[in-house]
């Protein structure tokens, strides 16, 4: 298969602010754009653009309400992977069990309006209304798919090897992890004007990696978040998610935060936080480059081993952190 690289033109994030594109409701005129409440969304260059703000459930409502078709979709589009009768069904049990309490309260009342918000609009899964645990479902597959590699013994390992041998579309989660997403942060002599230059590859779809393009034709939402509490954070991502899972962040406090998956993949923990949290906090609580660090450090799990680049556009500084479990 030809190697196809999604090269995301993210870069004109970097180091502008973090303003709205079309704030103003009476920009919003194309057939392509849509508001509910302090909410809104537009296509753009094959992007969608969804901006989400206020408190946790009212902001998830408003993302969950907007993109309620894409989100049913990206859910078919993982069920139709894994097509065994009640593999969602598991995936849902085991999401629950191993990883929803470990979200703190904020995330999961957003987590829960997106899945109300989607539900109201009429999106369904399997003849059900969308609920909270395929929602986080959705959030946590790479950390799930992450266990089934590293148990050594295990039913769910046993059935997936089955399925690899079968079914074209998951091929390449039988294949060494080639970690081939991809970021690069400069400062200082190494850029043009002495500031901070970053930038990042979205997916890289091939047989090689994890995710289709199947799949990751649908990592195509620009997120601008305005929480309650906390600095505005934009992301890129998919339709759903509460992190950027590809991973491309920055905040209005002038932070950047990318990183590039480190194989193969390592030790765990079931007493950590998973990285959905972790990174999420991160971008969303941290104005330097320490407080970072630190909540990418603590109560870590290791399911997704990184190299964290990050940037502080108020100073230059630059940083890169390697972090699998230890």
């Amino acid at each position: 298969m030809k190697k196809i690289i999604y090269t995301a033109a993210v870069s004109f994030l970097v180091l502008s602010p973090l303003t709205g594109v079309a704030e103003n409701s009476k920009e919003l005129t194309s057939k392509n754009t849509a508001k509910y409440e302090r909410g809104y969304r537009y296509n753009i260059g094959g992007w969608i653009y969804l901006h989400i703000e206020g408190e946790p459930y009212e902001r998830g409502y408003q993302h969950g309400y907007l993109l309620a078709d894409e989100i049913v979709d990206v859910i078919e589009r993982w069920r139709n992977v894994f097509p065994q009768k009640k593999s969602w069904d598991w995936q849902k049990r085991s999401a629950m069990r191993l990883f929803w309490s470990k979200y703190p309260d904020e995330y999961r009342e957003e987590i829960k309006g997106i899945a109300d918000g989607v539900a109201d609009k009429g999106g369904e899964i399997n003849g059900k209304p969308v609920d909270y645990t395929d929602i986080l479902t959705l959030n946590e597959m790479y950390e799930l798919l992450s266990r089934f590699r590293t148990y050594l013994i295990h039913p769910v390992r046993s059935s997936l090897k089955w399925l690899l041998t079968r079914i074209s579309k998951t091929g390449s989660l039988n294949k060494p992890h080639v970690g081939h997403c991809s970021a690069f942060i400069a400062t200082g002599e190494a850029t043009a004007d002495g500031g901070i230059v970053a930038s990042h590859s979205t997916w890289r779809a091939t047989e090689e990696t994890w995710f289709p393009m199947y799949l990751t034709e649908r990592w195509n939402v620009i997120l601008d978040i305005t929480p309650s509490s906390g600095y505005r954070i934009m992301m890129t991502t998919s339709p759903g998610l509460i992190w950027s899972n590809e991973d491309f962040y920055q905040n209005d406090a002038g932070m950047i935060l990318m990183e590039t998956t480190l194989s193969p993949l390592g030790a765990w923990t079931k007493r950590g936080d998973p990285v959905v949290v972790r990174a999420r906090k991160a971008i969303q609580y941290s104005d330097n480059i320490d407080e970072i660090v630190e909540y990418l450090l603590k109560n870590n799990n290791g399911l997704m081993a990184n190299d964290w680049v990050m940037g502080d556009t108020k100073t230059g500084e630059i940083a890169s952190l390697e972090l699998a479990l230890h």
